[in-house]
């Protein structure tokens, strides 16, 4: 049978940018969004990618919660080094 047809769903090329810290995407795609529904789209997509940034931006920063009965000194540290310290009451 000689009718064979080819037939995509959702085709697309994907490819890091690391000099940008971004990922390009070309072809079938889709927009991303956190608030709005996403849409399909045929084209080309140039997006930033948190995953690429060190380590040194990512931004965490751990929540500390507790109560000081008296006045007390609290100290943050992180691989054996000191990097916040105050005092509390």
């Amino acid at each position: 049978d000689n009718n064979s047809r080819w037939e995509s769903v959702y085709s697309y090329l994907a490819r890091d940018i690391h000099t940008l810290r971004s990922q390009l995407v070309v072809g079938n795609t889709y927009t991303s969004s956190g608030i709005f529904d996403s849409l399909s789209f045929t084209g080309l997509q140039l997006s930033s990618d948190k995953e690429m940034l060190p380590d040194s931006l990512h931004g965490f920063a751990p929540t500390i919660r507790g109560i000081a009965r008296t006045t007390a000194e609290v100290s943050v540290y992180q691989n054996g080094y000191s990097i916040y310290k105050t005092t509390v009451a």
